[in-house]
């Protein structure tokens, strides 16, 4: 996935990396990249749905 999408999901605007001070007062990557690249990839799909327990960390 991060090979198709990698691209997209660390791409850090101009006025991103002003805003953030290169990711020092705010996120380095704005969220935007992996929402985009998460909807295209599961589609509507949510946890909820899933047929077995999952846990995620983060």
């Amino acid at each position: 996935m991060y090979m198709n999408w990698g691209g997209d999901i660390f791409h850090i605007p101009f006025f991103h990396r002003l805003r953030s001070a290169g990711g020092v007062v705010d996120e380095k990557y704005p969220a935007t990249g992996i929402e985009e690249a998460m909807r295209t990839y599961f589609g509507d799909c949510e946890l909820k749905h899933l047929l077995r327990q999952c846990l995620i960390t983060s």
